[in-house]
């Protein structure tokens, strides 16, 4: 076998094989200082993999949220909620009153625990009539119908919930002039009108108006007041839930789900 010069170490003229270990002398510190070093990075590539990363289960799911909001064209929702049916009228003081003074301030606090429908049609009457279309008669005047239309309109157009609600509670201050306060209102929440305006100048608004009818009709007991409030399907009592909605939706939620709601008195 051939031996190589550093296989060799020269002692009184003969030859003798040593060894790596012999050879490297590693002293005690520096053996410390490596195990040590070998440690952190050991340490390093641990905490690296804890860390949050995009599309994880910890700091990526708020990122994963969104995605499958934008990529669904569905808001993501929590999943326990109240359902809210709000039967009003847009020229009605009460139920100016409520949508401004009980109904948002409550979202506010409350955000999408709360799964907010709104009717806007109040005491009005419809006719269908025998060419196609419909007639309607509201309440407070021809002005309230077309109100009442552009807010149908924003309910089923506008999908973010926040904006939504956020927008009806701007229009309502001042509904006579229903175009204009959509338009002014649209652009304070930056809402694309495009849409809505189509549906409320067309027949799908008309459409919208038709069905809230059809559901406001439907309520048992019948509506005698405007706005009249359901709470999951109940009217329960709509002296207590017009008087102070959060605390009969935050009553609602806890009977519901057996634990108090964030945001709840």
């Amino acid at each position: 076998m051939v031996k190589s010069f550093a296989d060799y170490h020269l002692v009184g003229g003969e030859s003798k094989m040593v060894s790596l270990s012999s050879r490297i002398q590693v002293s005690k510190p520096a053996r410390l200082v490596a195990a040590g070093c070998l440690v952190f990075l050991v340490y390093l590539l641990y905490c690296y993999h804890k860390l949050p990363q995009e599309g994880g289960e910890d700091g990526g799911q708020v990122v994963k949220q969104e995605e499958a909001e934008q990529d669904s064209g569905v808001p993501v929702v929590p999943a326990k909620q109240v359902r809210v049916d709000v039967y009003y009228e847009v020229l009605c003081p009460d139920s100016r009153y409520f949508v401004q003074h009980e109904l948002w301030p409550a979202y506010q606090k409350l955000g999408d625990a709360l799964d907010v429908r709104l009717w806007p049609y109040g005491k009005a009457t419809t006719q269908k009539l025998s060419g196609g279309g419909y007639e309607f008669q509201c309440q407070h005047g021809e002005e309230e119908c077309e109100g009442n239309i552009w807010h149908a309109c924003t309910a089923r157009h506008v999908r973010k919930q926040w904006n939504k609600l956020s927008m009806v509670e701007c229009m309502i201050d001042d509904n006579y002039n229903a175009a204009g306060v959509a338009a002014t209102c649209a652009k304070a929440n930056d809402v694309d009108l495009g849409k809505i305006s189509t549906c409320a100048t067309g027949d799908e608004g008309r459409e919208l108006h038709a069905l809230a009818g059809e559901d406001t009709n439907l309520l048992q007991p019948k509506v005698s007041f405007i706005p009249t409030i359901k709470l999951d399907g109940s009217q329960g009592s709509q002296k207590a839930i017009l008087k102070n909605f959060l605390k009969e939706v935050c009553k609602v939620y806890f009977d519901k789900y057996e634990e108090r709601l964030s945001g709840c008195p």
